[in-house]
């Protein structure tokens, strides 16, 4: 996304928030700089550019720290709130925020001492700083006392905070096999998230089964997943009954996670809900086009092709695949894969492939 605003007005407007937020000692005045902010930033969501301006300050870095270490409860909802804006899809402004020293620790005190709602808002500002982003996603996993806090508020917290606190493991989890392996042996971790899957509310079953779908993917903590009695909450998840998008994710997801838990021989003899497996098919197609799945959740094509290959060494799932078109996504796959390739290889080559 291009510029939206004029870089030098953007640039005095941050520098002029981020003087009182390192100097205000009245508690309205740091609310009202970080609603000015989040102000500031939310109109350029999708405007790379200007949100590059407001998070490459190192100045306003500073006075977020600093109300997030010393401001009250609603100080700090909206100084986490503003995290979300400037971190939203922008791989600078979360390094940037998220390794700015003392920051992490901030939020964690934000996790452990706030009220519900500003820890609902750090769990917000960590799920934006994680989302495609495997170094803070490591970054959070291996803060001290970070998994303790956010299972903490998974096990106190209900509705959206739950969800925001589950969504912290859930973008940890799927974008570094090194976080997974912290998250896992995290005391308490799958304990909270078995229990969300047996929740009432379908939001907290979606998220909670996503985290374990993410966590499945590592073979290296397999052993441990299966031990641990995940799949006894997956079988049930897998076989509810309901409707709508987040259902029908949740149990795509499920038989995820149980395939990815499985031997081979098991796959084998596993056969599986053909409305399950089109959506699984969905949900490539959606990943291969970089496109949120029914804007419900965001996948990469390996993370559903790797457990739908495992589901297809069984007969009666490939011909349910092919009913459900999946011959021709996977040729898209692979066309997109051989012009990823060609666009790699320098443009003398390139001109040699046309000409032949």
């Amino acid at each position: 996304g291009g510029c939206q605003g004029d870089p030098r007005e953007i640039g005095e407007q941050v520098e002029a928030i981020a003087n009182v937020m390192r100097a205000c000692s009245d508690e309205q005045q740091g609310v009202e700089a970080a609603r000015q902010l989040r102000t500031l930033a939310l109109p350029y969501r999708q405007g790379e550019d200007v949100r590059g301006i407001i998070g490459a300050s190192e100045a306003l870095r500073a006075g977020l720290l600093r109300l997030l270490e010393i401001g009250s409860d609603t100080t700090q909802y909206w100084c986490c709130h503003c995290i979300v804006s400037i971190s939203h899809k922008h791989f600078a402004n979360q390094r940037a925020i998220a390794t700015h020293p003392g920051m992490m620790d901030a939020i964690l005190k934000v996790l452990v001492q706030g009220c519900p709602l500003s820890k609902g808002a750090a769990c917000s500002a960590l799920v934006e700083s994680t989302f495609r982003n495997e170094a803070n996603a490591l970054l959070v996993a291996k803060t001290p006392g970070m998994m303790h806090g956010v299972v903490a508020v998974m096990q106190s917290s209900a509705g959206d905070i739950k969800d925001d606190a589950a969504g912290v493991l859930r973008n940890c989890s799927n974008y570094s096999s090194e976080a997974t392996e912290v998250i896992v042996r995290s005391p308490g971790v799958l304990d909270a998230l078995v229990e969300m899957c047996k929740g009432e509310h379908k939001s907290d079953r979606f998220t909670a089964m996503g985290t374990i779908q993410n966590l499945t993917r590592c073979s290296s903590v397999v052993p441990l997943l299966t031990e641990s009695g995940v799949l006894d909450a997956l079988i049930p998840a897998l076989n509810a009954l309901g409707s709508g998008e987040q259902h029908d994710v949740m149990r795509a997801e499920a038989l995820m996670a149980v395939t990815n838990l499985s031997s081979e021989g098991t796959c084998q003899v596993l056969e599986s809900d053909p409305s399950v497996l089109g959506i699984l098919t969905q949900m490539v197609s959606c990943a291969i086009r970089g496109e949120a799945w029914r804007d419900v959740a965001w996948y990469d094509a390996e993370e559903c092709i790797t457990p739908m290959c495992r589901l297809s060494l069984n007969k009666a799932n490939r011909a349910q695949f092919r009913h459900a078109g999946i011959i021709e996504v996977l040729g898209e796959l692979l066309t997109t894969w051989l012009n990823t390739q060609e666009s790699m290889l320098p443009e003398a080559f390139r001109e040699d492939l046309v000409e032949g």
